[in-house]
């Protein structure tokens, strides 16, 4: 019975061409028919564990993919709701600022208005944009410290430097401009009631190194930062997990934020 089911399979599946019809016919060996069996099988059998095997690594692959880009699109939902709690706090600030501004100059409330104006524009075309060039990043700042100038007068200095080359390089969108605002709204506290703010971008190696500096004392020393900060907190260990290092710290008289984003380059 196995001769004959081997002979069958032999004939009907493979067609191969045996010069015997019936079990009466066979003078091989069993093990001599299985082998030629094996022998002439072996090619759909190697086909056949390759095209298995790779429609399971093109599936596990395109199941990958998919995780991948949901967890994506879901980091990004989060930046963009994180991103959306730190414009309200500054909207609220610069409010404050132009309300206080009309009972002494109206002139200077007036402009201020109206570069408060241009910095909403400004912000609005990168509404849906999670990641901007450094460069527009600071124009950012800049805008915003100029805002705060006009309210300030001269009780306000600032500078701002960015190393050679670094200006396309894209950083989350309102990555600065927080620790900017926390300086202006915790820094006054100078016995000469000024406020000096320094803001440095420059490349190490290949990290990225952000660093603001400003006169004055570190608030909440025991919790480290306000609203605004933790938010940022939050929102890097998003776009940057496990890959940025921020020192937040008093150093003689002046409150440094010390930001590093590793492997920025290669």
């Amino acid at each position: 019975m196995l001769r004959d089911g081997i002979t069958l399979i032999a004939n009907l599946i493979l067609d191969i061409d045996y010069p015997y019809h019936s079990i009466h016919d066979i003078s091989l060996p069993i093990w001599t028919i299985i082998g030629q069996l094996l022998f002439m099988t072996w090619p759909l059998f190697v086909w056949s564990i390759l095209y298995f095997g790779l429609k399971l690594w093109f599936d596990l692959n395109e199941e990958k993919e998919k995780l991948n880009q949901a967890i994506i699109l879901g980091k990004e939902a989060q930046l963009q709701m994180l991103r959306y709690q730190i414009n309200p706090h500054f909207l609220f600030n610069t409010l404050n600022s132009i309300q206080a501004l009309m009972f002494k100059d109206v002139a200077y409330a007036d402009r201020m208005l109206n570069e408060f104006s241009e910095f909403l524009r400004f912000t609005l075309k990168h509404n849906d944009k999670t990641y901007i060039p450094i460069d527009q990043e600071i124009e950012i700042v800049s805008k915003y410290l100029l805002i705060e100038k006009i309210r300030f007068e001269d009780k306000l200095d600032y500078k701002i430097e960015v190393g050679m080359g670094l200006n396309s390089i894209e950083i989350l969108c309102f990555l600065i401009q927080p620790f900017v605002e926390n300086a202006i709204k915790h820094g006054f506290c100078c016995e000469a009631g000024r406020l000096s703010i320094n803001i440095d971008v420059q490349r190490v190696n290949r990290s990225l190194y952000i660093r603001v500096y400003n006169t004055g004392e570190l608030k909440n020393k025991e919790t480290g930062a306000k609203t605004g900060i933790n938010n940022v907190r939050r929102r890097l260990e998003n776009a940057y997990p496990e890959n940025h290092k921020l020192s937040i710290h008093e150093d003689n008289k002046w409150v440094k934020v010390d930001l590093e984003i590793l492997n920025q380059f290669q």
